[in-house]
């Protein structure tokens, strides 16, 4: 919660604004299909490193998608991948298999409000 009692926010449509002001809807709709798509991926692969123990590859997989979720505005994604990431570089496991879990879960709203974005008025 934050300091008004409310919850921050999950998701700045701002960000995708911002998109639109550089490049039109053109750049706003590749940017979606690229989040969508190369996050789809990312979400696998911590999935995949959490299965095998393979910190690295959460760790990895973590950051690139921390990266990617801010440039949509994905706000609770990027703060759930910020966290993975910060667990798997620490070697706290369980930290990470769980954050994993909330990722990915994250990710499929962000993709969803991304999609309904793009898909409506927004670009």
């Amino acid at each position: 919660m934050g300091e008004t009692g409310e919850a921050p926010p999950r998701f700045d449509a701002a960000a995708l604004l911002r998109l639109r002001r550089l490049g039109g809807n053109a750049l706003v709709r590749r940017m979606a299909g690229l989040f969508v798509s190369l996050g789809e991926e990312r979400v696998a692969a911590a999935r995949a490193g959490v299965e095998y123990g393979d910190l690295d590859t959460i760790e990895r997989a973590a950051h690139s998608l921390k990266s990617s979720a801010g440039n949509v505005g994905a706000i609770e994604l990027q703060r759930l991948a910020e966290a993975v990431e910060r667990a798997a570089a620490e070697g706290r496991r369980s930290a990470a298999a769980a954050g994993v879990e909330e990722m990915e879960a994250a990710f499929a709203e962000a993709r969803e409000r991304i999609e309904e974005w793009t898909e409506g008025d927004g670009a």
